[in-house]
């Protein structure tokens, strides 16, 4: 798995570039008419709302992921990404203070979470993660969560 790759002038590094850029600007009419139930994580890993950080590193690691989705019972909190938890060990790590890898992932996560419909398609799921600068979406149908779509998930679309 690689989610960015270097960009090269003969042997001169010049850039990089991430699925995230991908996502952005691949034109729009190159991903597919698809539905998101065809591109989804069907089973996402999902850790409960009082769980800690180091829960969240535990499962990322655990599991080769980038994205957790928070739950209470059966109803999506938020999300928590790993750039939301270097964001944080980051912080504490510039004003010198120790790190607390015990507090509830639900102090560092996105609240209320854009989601999408397993019916929507492919392009629905560009346009709001490239309008709300989000890299994941959880997948709900009538309140009950299906899966996660992410950006890789997206560019596997198109590369397929």
């Amino acid at each position: 798995r690689m989610d960015a790759a270097l960009v090269f002038d003969g042997d001169i590094v010049i850039g990089i570039i991430t699925e995230r850029d991908l996502v952005h600007k691949i034109p729009a009419q190159l991903f597919s008419r698809r539905r998101i139930f065809d591109v989804m994580s069907r089973k996402p890993v999902v850790l409960d709302l009082d769980s800690s950080i180091n829960d969240s590193i535990k499962a990322m690691t655990t599991y080769d992921i980038r994205h957790l989705l928070i739950v209470r019972g059966d109803r999506v909190m938020g999300v928590v990404s790993i750039r939301d938890i270097l964001r944080h060990l980051m912080k504490h790590v510039e004003v010198g203070k120790g790190i607390d890898l015990g507090l509830p992932i639900g102090s560092i996560m996105s609240h209320n979470p854009i989601t999408i419909d397993p019916g929507a398609y492919v392009i629905d799921a560009v346009n709001l993660m490239r309008n709300n600068n989000v890299s994941s979406l959880p997948v709900v149908e009538k309140g009950k969560l299906m899966g996660i779509v992410t950006e890789r998930d997206l560019i596997r679309e198109i590369i397929t």
